[in-house]
């Protein structure tokens, strides 16, 4: 459900100024003793190796200072971009890290095409290691295709632990499905210990296998929880983590004995991470592990984690780190993914910065719950540029525990209100109604009118009006999209409907859906979200829940369906049911310029983009993706201000991740010119777009759609783009309706509460709709009363 981010008017903030509030404010810190300072110890630098890999990586392991890692290399079909590749040579590659002494220890090499031969295996590797003789072992996938008929090709398959020596031959092939019930099929952990034993995760319990002859020797059974993952210890023996969820709940860290092969009692884990990516421990630590911007490790004696890298702080990209390989030394190498699809990674050797300056800047502390890919974006592209000024990152989630995942969200809360908050707070989790009356929020229209880079008039001024308050701006919203519902012109004219005229429709069509898939209380729901302010005054404290409107939404939801069985659906009437008339309208996303046509493509006919039922007004609903507010407290307000601001330019391009096609799933930026200039573009010719700034086309073919960047227009099948231009009005009728949206979408889990338990009867026919809503607007009406 939707938490509200609507604005509610109240009492003025403390501070509005670009350099007032309280000077003992403990959520702002300017030198690095603050506590929200960088810490000097988790800062390291990264150092790209000269190891040019070779073709698709896999898996990267590093032993006795040499890396390992798998690589396949493919010579495509030139014919058809989609089809298999003519040739795939797989191959373990090894390497010392400055790039020299590179040896190919195993290499398979497939010819695909007609071959006389009776039986064709295919050999898919996903892992391997290499113990201290220099063996690789490796867990393969093969396909065997028998066509002694060729008119009846058999298939068979299996997943193979497989033992080759240093020349590359094969010692032994162990078939994983003989082997526990096949339960190790999908294993995709391999770990060694000190006396030469291999360990392999597979469901319930830990396969053994002697190093030495490959053969199986016993497994080690877990009953307490699920086996997440394997690896070996700083002591060297085997490891393992098990869960009494699939979530992480209740974690315990348990090591095998290697004589006895069984577990010891374990450690539990007192945090509340999640342990994604494991990787062998060094040093004091058991085991390293990722943990969204920060590498970690896990500390026995305590039960606790320690961070050992932080990413955003070292200005490192750790959303591109695939692979980590500990290199026993306090160094790390790892293996950051291209930006460009398709292309190879690279190599980096992480090492602790010494260097203090990087702890001596201005400090902007961030807090939030949940930081999207985005805002990391912009966090390290704004370190990276001041020279005087860091954004720290103060992540609310480290406060939850095991046992109470909304300790964050409750210590984030305090922090706002008793005016610890961080210099900026991310407004995604809570309800931004909340705070703008408690003084706890600098206006930051005065921050925006003496911007000298950005105005008022450069962004989606109705989107600024409707996330103010009284005239003042509390909080922004970088990142947008607009919610409507779309339907035949010929069916819906004008911009917009009300419930009565909506109802007197479906009237006329008894056997169509108004919306596919929706309910009784699923579009109830859907009603209170959009026109949360008109039942809800929290600066007034009052609530319309008796009002007509209310009212008339009850009558018409009750003739919506209780419920759906999916079970007896006719799923191949999904592709015409809008062009048939079976759904009458279609939610929409208003995230880029094309989703006009793409609309028109599924109606069969001319669209108008409606909104949902409102009394007057637009039904266009506004809803933010990322939402920032400063405190007012802070002492360095304008500098918040200059972090944000980056996220309003025109030149920040982050947001649009899926603007370009189609109409669903992503944002578009607050400042207007970006979606005007993809208007622009959009409405141009393919022939007559600048080839020079680089050209995205979607390009379809063979059943699959995927967005392509030309340099040249000679590389471009013009005949695939035939009328791929839009039409003027297409691209208005868009822009038009984003600009036409004044609210925003909103709730409250509370007052939903109350409007769920007391709409149960009423769908059941015990009480009326007027009955249903005064006992609602009673209950309501006290609820904002007591909060507002």
């Amino acid at each position: 459900m939707l938490v509200t981010l609507l604005a509610a008017c109240g009492e003025k903030p403390a501070s509005s100024g670009t350099t007032g509030g309280n000077s003992n404010n403990p959520g702002s810190s300017n030198s690095p003793s603050g506590s929200d300072a960088v810490q000097l110890s988790t800062v390291f630098t990264e150092e790209q190796l000269p190891i040019a890999l070779k073709g698709q990586v896999g898996s990267l392991f590093v032993k006795d200072g040499r890396v390992y890692y798998l690589s396949t290399e493919t010579v495509p079909d030139p014919t058809n971009m989609w089809a298999a590749p003519l040739e795939m040579t797989t191959s373990i590659i090894s390497l010392l890290p400055d790039g020299t002494d590179e040896q190919v220890v195993w290499t398979h090499k497939e010819v695909n095409g007609e071959t006389e031969e009776t039986f064709v295996e295919h050999l898919y590797p996903s892992i391997f290691r290499v113990d201290g003789s220099g063996t690789i072992w490796m867990i393969a996938t093969t396909a065997t295709d028998d066509r002694t008929d060729p008119d009846n090709v058999i298939s068979t398959y299996a997943t193979n632990l497989m033992r080759i020596d240093a020349s590359g031959a094969e010692l032994s092939k162990v078939d994983l499905l003989t082997i526990e019930g096949g339960s190790a099929a999908y294993a995709q952990n391999l770990a060694f210990d000190a006396a030469g034993n291999l360990y392999l995760q597979g469901g319930q319990s830990v396969l053994v296998f002697s190093a030495a002859t490959g053969q199986y020797l016993t497994s080690v059974k877990e009953t307490t929880g699920y086996i997440s993952s394997l690896t070996t210890d700083n002591n060297g023996k085997a490891l393992y983590i098990t869960a009494a969820g699939m979530m992480g709940g209740a974690t315990t860290v348990k090591t095998i004995d290697s004589a006895a092969f069984t577990a010891d009692a374990g450690v539990n884990y007192t945090g509340s991470k999640y342990f994604m990516g494991i990787y062998p421990g060094s040093g004091k630590y058991a085991f390293y592990f990722t943990y969204q911007d920060t590498m970690c490790a896990f500390d026995t004696a305590t039960g606790t984690d320690v961070i050992v890298i932080n990413y955003l702080d070292s200005d490192i990209d750790g959303r591109t780190i695939g692979n980590i390989a500990p290199m026993g030394d306090g160094t790390f190498i790892v293996m950051k993914t291209a930006a460009t699809y398709g292309a190879t990674p690279t190599l980096y050797k992480l090492a602790q910065n010494t260097d203090p300056s990087v702890a001596g800047k201005t400090t902007i502390t961030l807090g939030a719950m949940y930081i999207d890919d985005a805002t990391k974006n912009q966090i390290l592209e704004f370190n990276k540029a001041s020279k005087t000024t860091r954004i720290v990152l103060r992540d609310y989630s480290t406060y939850n525990t095991a046992t109470d995942y909304n300790k964050g969200m409750a210590q984030m809360d305090a922090d706002i209100i008793a005016g610890r908050a961080p210099d900026i707070i991310s407004l995604q989790g809570l309800q931004a109604s909340k705070y703008t009356n408690k003084g706890v929020f600098a206006d930051m229209y005065p921050l925006l009118d003496a911007d000298p880079n950005i105005s008022r008039s450069d962004l989606f001024e109705n989107v600024l009006t409707a996330l103010s308050t009284d005239g003042k701006l509390f909080h922004i919203a970088p990142r947008i999209s607009v919610m409507t519902l779309a339907g035949k012109a010929s069916i819906f004219s004008g911009d917009h409907i009300t419930t009565p005229q909506l109802n007197d429709i479906k009237k006329n069509r008894p056997d169509s859906d108004i919306v596919f898939g929706m309910t009784s209380s699923s579009w109830l729901q859907f009603d209170i979200m959009v026109n949360n302010s008109n039942y809800v005054d929290w600066v007034g404290s009052k609530t319309s829940f008796d009002s007509q409107q209310f009212i008339d939404t009850l009558y018409f939801c009750k003739n919506l369906p209780a419920e759906i069985d999916y079970s007896n659906m006719d799923f191949s009437a999904m592709q015409t049911m809008y062009s048939d008339e079976k759904a009458l309208l279609s939610f929409v996303t208003l995230s880029g310029i094309r989703v006009g046509r793409d609309q028109v493509a599924q109606f069969g006919e001319d669209v108008n983009f409606i909104g949902y039922p409102v009394e007057s007004g637009s039904g266009n609903i506004i809803t933010v993706t990322t939402d920032y507010a400063i405190s007012s407290f802070s002492q360095h307000q304008d500098l918040a201000w200059e972090f944000i601001a980056t996220m309003l330019t025109p030149e920040n391009k982050s947001a649009a991740s899926a603007g370009m096609f189609g109409g669903g799933g992503g944002d578009i930026p607050l400042n207007r010119h970006w979606l005007e200039e993809q208007a622009a573009i959009e409405t141009t010719p393919v022939a007559d777009r600048d080839f020079e700034k680089g050209v995205t086309l979607n390009v379809s073919w063979g059943g699959y759609s995927m967005p392509i960047t030309y340099t040249n227009k000679a590389d471009v099948d013009m005949s695939l783009y035939t009328d791929y231009e839009l039409s003027q009005a297409e691209a208005d009728a868009v822009l038009n309706a984003i600009k036409s949206a004044t609210k925003i979408m909103s709730s409250n889990d509370q007052i939903w509460n109350i409007i769920s338990e007391e709409t149960s009867a009423y769908w059941a026919g015990q009480k009326s709709a007027e009955e249903t809503a005064k006992v609602i607007q009673s209950r309501a009406s006290i609820f904002v009363s007591e909060n507002g």
